[in-house]
């Protein structure tokens, strides 16, 4: 499999009318995708209406344009969290209890400490809660070893959309283990090991028949 490269655009006060000419400029270089996304972390200053209505417009254009193929090869993802800041939409950020990133997200910080995620590896949002372990101490298979048994409540001020995502998706997973739905029951992978099956109906069956019955 070839590695992908992609770019991903912050919109924030000083570029938000740049949308558009970097959706143009990333299928002109030919990049994998571009990711258009709003600060997910809310350190920068917030749009004002004006501004909102500037990238709602280039969001529908970037639409139109993506679905007329005018972006070739070039996949544009719009991130969900712009489009609902832009359209003025209510932001709904469900949490878990349990951080469930170290399992999915793990990152070594250029200081030796493994967090959970790549955020929390960062010196800006470093917490020493969030803390999991230090590689100058310990080998990281040890480390790694140690994850099951490290809380982490999910309390990060800061957490960006794909960890809350992963952090659900997660909770479900090991939930629905404890009840004895093996991952090998999901209905997103019965229906790749079946594609002529619609993911409704394998989900069905599962309810019908399935391990979780």
């Amino acid at each position: 499999m070839s590695a992908q490269i992609g770019i991903g655009f912050v919109t924030q006060p000083l570029n938000h009318d740049q949308l558009q000419p970097m959706a143009d400029f990333a299928a002109d270089v030919g990049v994998d995708f571009l990711d258009l996304r709003k600060d997910e972390v809310d350190v920068t200053d917030q749009l004002t209406s004006q501004q909102l209505a500037t990238v709602r417009d280039q969001l529908i254009a970037i639409r139109t344009k993506a679905v007329r193929g005018d972006y070739g090869a070039t996949r544009i993802d719009l991130a969900d969290e712009l489009v609902s800041l832009a359209n003025g939409q209510r932001v709904a950020r469900t949490r878990t209890s349990e951080c469930l990133a170290e399992y999915f997200r793990p990152t070594i910080s250029p200081f030796g400490i493994l967090a959970p995620c790549d955020l929390k590896a960062e010196p800006r949002f470093a917490a020493s809660s969030f803390n999991l372990g230090v590689v100058k101490r310990s080998r990281v298979p040890e480390l790694v070893a140690s994850l099951p048994g490290q809380f982490v409540a999910d309390a990060c001020a800061q957490c960006m959309p794909s960890s809350r995502t992963g952090n659900a998706v997660y909770a479900k997973l090991l939930a629905d283990h404890a009840e004895g739905i093996r991952p090998t029951h999901q209905p997103f992978l019965v229906t790749q090991e079946h594609p002529d099956l619609p993911a409704v109906a394998a989900a069905a069956g599962l309810r019908d028949g399935g391990a979780g019955k």
